[in-house]
């Protein structure tokens, strides 16, 4: 029996982005992100609390293991976008145990988070209305508490 092509367990797409920095009209520079490649399969998991933790600081931060096809060009430099809109600052690509599959890529969720200018304007509406809404809930916990 043969064993499934790397491709089927991939069940997922990503794009694949590098950073640019341009000057813009004013002389400075804004981090802004350039397609490097996409349709890439993949998969994605989170990474349980003792994979975060085992391996110290380097991987602290991160928060999911993705897999891509070994082909798959992907630095620690890059950012990951899969198909369902899920954004991942790059902290590590190997190619596991040098077998020449698949990729193993972890990485940190950047989507909410906006770190690195990923701009969206329902993110950005959303992300404003909860934040008035925290701000218009902590006003009346503090004016309940001074009354």
């Amino acid at each position: 029996m043969r064993s499934p092509s790397p491709t089927r367990l991939l069940n997922s797409t990503c794009s694949i982005y590098y950073a640019t920095n341009p000057i813009d009209a004013f002389g400075g520079r804004k981090l802004s992100w350039s397609l490097k490649s996409s349709n890439n399969p993949c998969r994605s998991r989170h990474l349980s609390a003792e994979e975060m933790n085992s391996s110290g600081a380097e991987r602290s931060q991160c928060t999911h293991m993705i897999y891509t096809l070994v082909s798959c060009d992907v630095t620690t430099t890059d950012l990951l976008v899969t198909n369902d809109g899920h954004a991942f600052d790059v902290t590590h690509s190997d190619d596991v145990n040098s077998q020449g599959v698949y990729r193993e890529i972890t990485g940190r969720d950047v989507t909410e988070s906006n770190e690195l200018g990923l701009e969206s304007s329902s993110s950005s509406e959303s992300s404003e209305s909860t934040q008035s809404s925290k701000s218009s809930s902590s006003n009346s916990s503090l004016s309940s508490l001074t009354t």
